[in-house]
């Protein structure tokens, strides 16, 4: 239930198909919301590789919803954020997104980070449709370097995040995320 709305409940049916490529990390996943209150249709895949000793990670986004309720709306990135932007700063109806991130190791237990994207959020009709004076159809950029350290408890990343906008942010993550 959401503040303005008028409904006690939402009859309907959740669908959603994954790929794990093991068990820290999602690889593609496909999921669809038919509510009679509101709908919601996502698609994230991601692709990871070795080339000459990097490791690659290519990461797509879409999304698109009807009468979302603010807790189901997209971020930017999704759980991973966006560069330079707080995780959760740009939400919409419609989300997308790529990315391509690249790892060196340095070190035994310690690698550097380099991730470049690109996305845009939308509202209402149309997919992605820029509108004025708002965040919406805004093609945003961004990359983020930083440290990969590998420990007993799980990865931990410390990012510096540069966006399109002017906007930096540091990005910490502490074990898997799931």
């Amino acid at each position: 239930r959401e503040p303005g709305r008028g409904t006690r409940g939402s009859p309907g049916l959740r669908a959603a198909l994954f790929h794990a490529h093991d068990e820290y990390e999602m690889g593609t996943i496909v999921e669809a919301v038919v509510l009679t209150d509101y709908q919601r249709l996502r698609v994230d895949a991601s692709r990871t590789g070795v080339f000459g000793g990097v490791e690659t990670r290519i990461r797509v986004r879409a999304g698109w919803g009807n009468r979302l309720p603010v807790q189901q709306t997209f971020t930017l990135g999704g759980t991973d954020g966006f560069a330079g932007l707080r995780i959760g700063d740009i939400r919409g109806s419609q989300e997308g997104y790529a990315a391509l991130q690249l790892k060196r190791r340095v070190a035994p237990q310690l690698k550097v980070v380099l991730e470049g994207m690109t996305g845009a959020i939308g509202d209402g009709d149309g997919f992605l449709t820029k509108r004025d004076s708002t965040n919406f159809g805004r093609i945003y950029g961004g990359f983020r370097v930083g440290l990969e350290a590998t420990t007993p408890i799980g990865p931990i990343r410390v990012e510096e995040g540069f966006a399109n906008t002017g906007k930096r942010a540091l990005f910490v993550r502490v074990g898997y995320w799931f």
